[in-house]
Parts: C-alpha cells; sequence; structure tokens
C-alpha cells in the first residue's frame, strides 16, 4: 500500500496578517504572501543613535532628520524600514555627517 503523507490545506495569503510596517502592509494588500523582516531592536538602537548624532552635528532638530530618512527610504517611521534596508540606511546617514576640516 502506497501511503503519502497529507497535503498541508492551501493558505489563502488574505489570512496571514504580516508584521507591522509600511512595505508589509502594501504586500499584504497586494497579497504577496512574504512578509518584510523588520529590523531587531540592535540595529533600531543604532540607527536611532546615529539618527541623534547626524542631527546634533548638522544642527537640525532630529524631528528632521528622521522625516528625511523616512522620504528617502519611503516609509513612514523608522521603525518601518526593512531589515534587507539597513546597510543602505547607515551609509546614507554617515554620508549626511559634514567632513571634518583639519585643525590649523
Amino acid at each position: 500500500m502506497n501511503k503519502t503523507p497529507p497535503k498541508p490545506p492551501a493558505s489563502n495569503s488574505s489570512d496571514a496578517v504580516p508584521e507591522s510596517g509600511s512595505e508589509a502592509i502594501r504586500q499584504w494588500m497586494k497579497g504577496d504572501s512574504a512578509p518584510v523582516q523588520l529590523l531587531n531592536p540592535l540595529e533600531m538602537t543604532s540607527l536611532t543613535a546615529l539618527v541623534a548624532y547626524v542631527a546634533h552635528i548638522t544642527g537640525q532638530t532630529e524631528f528632521r532628520v528622521e522625516r528625511q530618512f523616512a522620504d528617502r527610504f519611503n516609509i513612514p517611521n523608522v521603525k518601518c524600514l526593512p531589515a534587507e534596508k539597513y546597510d543602505d540606511a547607515i551609509r546614507y546617514l554617515v554620508d549626511q555627517v559634514p567632513p571634518a576640516t583639519p585643525a590649523s
């Protein structure tokens, strides 16, 4: 007798609710089943600290730096950044720091 394991029931992509985040919501609304992985707490801490540093060095408010960041990555706020964009985000923020001038 040939026994094959039963197939799991077909999952409807609308049954799976993705993690929070604008991209995850967009994908869920389009019916894509792969949720977007968001930043882990250590990455979020690093990003938040770098935003504060950029704001301090450039004389802007943290809110303004965060808004520019969110606009650049097309997300509602820093917490919604997909984990795959973390390296690009760090590069972007580091590039916002003006170059040091040599002491005379």
